[in-house]
């Protein structure tokens, strides 16, 4: 059940909500694809700071921190756990590579201490 694999954290902060954009569609259509498959995304990503990398995810979980959206996922560029802000990606493929979830602890620990599951 995918359920188990959505996290619900606390209200943004007003630093993020302040930089904070609409999501594309295009890009959480191809990031739910990515996710309810299990195959690994090419992403466009562009960090705080405007630079823009691709990376190739497993994407583990999605998190809301109420109202931004973040793929938290292993990044096989870094070899370590990443989160992505969703409204900061601009672009994703779905890549024909399909993964195994990774044990949910490194990844529950790298969040909120509040976070629950949907």
């Amino acid at each position: 059940m995918l359920r188990r694999w959505i996290l619900i954290g606390q209200t943004a902060s007003a630093q993020v909500l302040a930089g904070y954009t609409r999501r594309r569609p295009a890009v959480t259509k191809a990031l739910l694809e990515a996710f309810a498959q299990r195959r690994i995304a090419l992403v466009r990503y562009e960090d705080r700071h405007g630079a823009v990398t691709e990376r190739e995810i497993e994407l583990q979980f999605l998190y809301y921190n109420l109202p931004v959206w973040y793929a938290v996922a292993w990044d096989l560029l870094r070899a370590d756990i990443r989160s992505f802000r969703i409204d900061r990606i601009r672009d994703v493929r779905v890549l024909p590579v399909t993964f195994s979830l990774r044990p949910p602890d490194p990844f529950l620990a790298a969040g909120e201490a509040t976070v629950r599951t949907m």
